[in-house]
């Protein structure tokens, strides 16, 4: 995710991916697949975000056969807001926004959730995501990325991602 361009980030997410399809000595299978899950939500981010649909829905597909199969709600809710970057991607905002909301627990989800919020014209609900997403504290790579707006993160030329959790 700090990586210096999204082609990179991509090629990696995808080594990342493959190495989470078969069990691992050590792992549960229900943290494999939250992992793998994880791993294909940025990717179908990061391929929104760079205008490539084809690479998005990839990811998405392979999100939905993991979400149907394990039926965790970690893993739904990452497969809805893979869905909602690509929403987003394509302009469907409020479809986006429904999507993007289901994964609360994400911080550049809602930093994105914001920007369709702001979008639609719903600022109250811009704010109160912005509220939550201000106050949301976690050691992840993630959340240095939205509270430090300057470093470099994947975004396409008609949305510039910005920080929202000023």
């Amino acid at each position: 995710m700090l990586t210096a361009e999204p082609q990179s980030e991509l090629a990696q997410l995808k080594k990342l991916a493959v190495s989470l399809e078969r069990p691992l000595p050590g792992m549960l299978e229900s943290d494999r697949s939250i992992a793998r899950a994880t791993v294909l939500r940025e990717r179908a981010r990061v391929a929104a975000l760079q205008g490539l649909s084809s690479e998005s829905a990839q990811a998405i597909s392979q999100l939905e056969k993991l979400a149907t199969a394990s039926r965790d709600l970690v893993v739904e809710a990452c497969y809805e807001s893979a869905r909602g970057y690509q929403l987003a991607a394509q302009n469907d905002l409020q479809n986006a926004a429904e999507g993007l909301a289901a994964d609360p627990h994400s911080p550049l989800t809602l930093q994105q959730l914001v920007i369709a919020q702001e979008k639609l014209g719903n600022a109250a609900a811009a704010e109160a995501t912005r509220t939550r997403l201000k106050y949301q504290r976690a050691p992840t790579v993630e959340w240095f990325l939205v509270t430090h707006p300057n470093t470099r993160q994947p975004t396409n030329k008609a949305t510039k991602v910005g920080s929202a959790a000023n």
